[in-house]
């Protein structure tokens, strides 16, 4: 498992281009080693949005009412 943290502002892109790009990666990797893999046109950019959003609430201690105490 790998979680890069990079600043999309600087680095001038956007988290779908990012996310794609991730999966583009993985796909080559894969297949290097004889694996297939391919892109699952069921997971949508709000599914990646959400557990993104989900990953900042755990890291910074959120519930959805703002900060826990």
């Amino acid at each position: 498992m790998l979680y890069p943290i990079i600043n999309l502002e600087q680095s001038r892109i956007g988290v779908a281009d990012f996310v794609h790009g991730l999966e583009e990666i993985m796909m080559r990797t894969a297949r290097q080693f004889g694996v297939e893999a391919r892109r699952d046109p069921k997971a949508s950019m709000e599914r990646v949005k959400a557990l993104f959003f989900k990953f900042f609430c755990q890291i910074f201690n959120f519930n959805k009412k703002g900060a826990n105490p």
